[in-house]
């Protein structure tokens, strides 16, 4: 007997999904050691922030994780809550060159 290939498809289909959140998550333990990571000089200008930095960078990390969790198993729109907080906090560091 030959396999459907609804049967097929549904093989690993669950991993590819997660591995869009697994991603997301990692990203977001990134975001919330950035702060740690960065040097001095990054740091001094980021004060000029009119909130403190690290609670920027947290708050990134739990909007991305508050926004993938629903999206979790859309790798579609996955991708874009991944690829919307990589740019928001290149565009934190960025805006302060």
């Amino acid at each position: 007997m030959v396999p459907s290939s609804s049967a097929q498809d549904s093989s690993g289909s669950g991993s590819r999904h997660l591995s869009v959140f697994v991603a997301t998550l990692v990203w977001c333990l990134g975001v919330c050691l950035m702060p740690w990571m960065m040097p001095a000089a990054t740091r001094v200008r980021l004060r000029a922030l009119p909130m403190n930095p690290d609670v920027a960078f947290w708050a990134i990390a739990a909007i991305t994780v508050a926004l993938a969790w629903p999206v979790r198993y859309q790798p579609n729109r996955g991708w874009l809550v991944l690829a919307g907080s990589l740019l928001l906090v290149a565009w934190l560091l960025l805006t302060l060159r």
